[in-house]
């Protein structure tokens, strides 16, 4: 075979996919012409075939080293964006778009980099181009159709998927992508029938039916659905066995429809298939207390903790709801304790420990069980210890504020030496408009308009600084209360370490300095647009009155009391 046929042979396999006779041919090519760049070429074709991008991107690499193509480098570049390397492909489709601008893959080529970049507007503006040449290219209308319900265009995406149907290739997943575009334009029989006409094209296909069985779910449709399962179930049965999981789908369908003894035969048979699985046990519980036999759904679930391996604390869970709705108190405390020790279920059994304590009168215990789930990050806890246990919540916060406060005695009395400090010791002190604005080009640029929206979120602001602390008030906000060691001072300026008393607030780095009657906070914001906020010193008398009054509020509050 001459090279000029070697090279359509094979051009001819891979277009095929037929690994069999690429594999052939490579080698065919290998004994004969060694080292050329078109054998380590189609070997990354190859490569590329089997989906193995890191051997196909080597393969393209030796190619590119004897013979740098444009089409070795387009195809390099696709492989390296299949492997999630956008910034290198792009590299390449740049150098490409420069060489071969019109050529087809490089337009494909770039629509999946954008589209993988999550610009599917390019994307499409590519595929479009593409497709005015190629009306018919398969891979150009996948990706549109793909970049198209990206953008949330189901019903485009609909119309371009159509332009697909009668393609062998993948024609399963296009099936299932036109089902799921349908489902989200809420076209529910044109939905139901596509699911039809896939489980006609392999009746003995389990998968298609459940999918079914669940649309039916979401549409509430119970009747079909159980028609689903149990069809599927027989086909277990032909198959090798019916599965636990099936039964248990059926038996939802029957509990959905209220028939609860069908229900029940379901999740017995699911129980009896797979004995470790802890939801048939919860099933049959959740059945027998619909039914009314209480003692029964909690054998059920006693049974499902002492046989079922995994998943346990939804068991804990329902024999703890059981026993709240019978009013035995204990019981349901051993169950909801019984949750903790499961990891899954930790959160939710410190939780309800803590509604059982509430229920019962027991703040103490209560808060105890309210804060561990809120450690163990229950998204109701604390609204929930705040509702009833603030007074428990204001004691461990007084304690952990002594515990801080005596950790920075040390740099308590190191400030107290500051001539920085004792320069601005417990004066108050308020935003001066005027020389915040003068002194900070950023806000002298912009118009009065501009300079009063941004000024307005610092000219409630009340700053006094003392030996052992900072108060940061800003009308409208919670006061910042914090403690400080210096890192740094000079003769006019100091920076801190500022650590909030607030429970987890981070610490952060303040600056301060004193410009003739003016007390700085240096560099309040973000990147080129940090402020330096200007400070005049107001006696209590003279400052404004809204200020006057949250600062008097705080007072009375005892919000100040660190600071003296």
């Amino acid at each position: 075979m001459t090279k000029v046929e070697l090279i359509a042979a094979l051009e001819e396999a891979q277009s095929k996919a037929d690994f069999y006779q690429l594999d052939s041919l490579i080698e065919e090519a290998k004994t004969e012409y060694g080292e050329e760049a078109f054998c380590f070429y189609y070997q990354a074709e190859y490569y590329r075939l089997l989906k193995d991008q890191e051997q196909a991107i080597d393969f393209y690499q030796k190619a590119i080293a004897i013979s740098p193509q444009a089409n070795y480098r387009l195809a390099l570049a696709l492989s390296l964006l299949q492997k999630g390397e956008a910034e290198e492909a792009l590299a390449l489709l740049q150098a490409l778009q420069k060489e071969i601008p019109e050529e087809k893959d490089l337009q494909y080529a770039l629509a999946l980099y954008y589209s993988s970049q999550g610009e599917e507007e390019k994307s499409l503006l590519q595929l479009n181009k593409l497709l005015a040449q190629t009306p018919d290219d398969v891979l150009a209308l996948r990706l549109k159709v793909d970049s198209l319900e990206q953008l949330g265009q189901y019903e485009e995406a609909l119309q371009s998927l159509q332009f697909l149907k009668g393609e062998e290739l993948g024609a399963i997943l296009l099936a299932q992508q036109e089902i799921a575009l349908l489902k989200k334009l809420e076209r529910s029989e044109d939905a139901i029938k596509a699911y039809r006409d896939l489980i006609a094209s392999d009746p003995k296909n389990i998968e298609y039916r459940l999918a079914l069985g669940d649309y039916y779910m979401q549409l509430a449709n119970y009747e079909e659905a159980q028609y689903c399962f149990a069809d599927v179930l027989d086909l277990e049965k032909k198959q090798g066995g019916q599965t636990a999981y099936t039964l248990k789908k059926k038996g939802r369908a029957l509990l959905y429809r209220n028939q609860l003894k069908d229900a029940q035969a379901d999740f017995k048979a699911a129980m009896k298939t797979d004995g470790d699985d802890s939801e048939s046990y919860l099933l049959l519980a959740q059945t027998a207390e619909r039914l009314g036999q209480l003692p029964m759904a909690k054998m059920y679930l006693e049974l499902g903790l002492d046989m079922a391996a995994y998943n346990r604390w939804p068991l804990y869970q329902k024999l703890g709801q059981i026993a709240l709705a019978l009013e035995e108190w204990t019981e349901a405390e051993k169950a909801f304790e019984g949750m903790t020790r499961e990891a899954a279920g930790k959160a939710e059994g410190f939780y309800q420990l803590g509604l059982l304590y509430i229920r019962q009168g027991d703040l103490a215990n209560a808060y105890e069980m309210l804060l561990e789930a809120d450690e163990e990050f229950h998204e109701k806890a604390m609204d929930m210890l705040k509702l009833h246990c603030a007074d428990f919540l204001a004691k461990k916060a007084k304690e952990e504020e002594g515990e801080m406060l005596d950790e920075f005695a040390a740099a308590m009395a190191k400030n107290a030496q500051s001539p920085f400090i004792q320069q601005v010791d417990a004066k108050l002190w308020t935003v001066h408009r005027k020389a915040t604005i003068a002194q900070n080009p950023l806000l002298k640029e912009l118009p009065k308009e501009m300079q009063s929206l941004l000024l307005k979120a610092f000219e409630g602001m009340l700053l006094q600084l003392t030996p052992k602390g900072l108060f940061l008030l800003n009308l409208g906000q919670k006061p910042t209360r914090a403690i400080y060691r210096i890192l740094k001072e000079a003769s006019s300026g100091v920076a801190i370490e500022l650590q909030p008393l607030d429970s987890g607030k981070m610490s952060q780095n303040m600056q301060f300095r004193l410009r003739k009657a003016f007390f700085v906070l240096c560099g309040i914001g973000e990147g080129d647009a940090k402020l330096d906020i200007y400070f005049q010193e107001q006696s209590p008398k003279d400052l404004p009155a809204a200020i006057k009054a949250a600062y008097k509020k705080a007072d009375q509050a005892e919000e100040l009391a660190f600071l003296k």
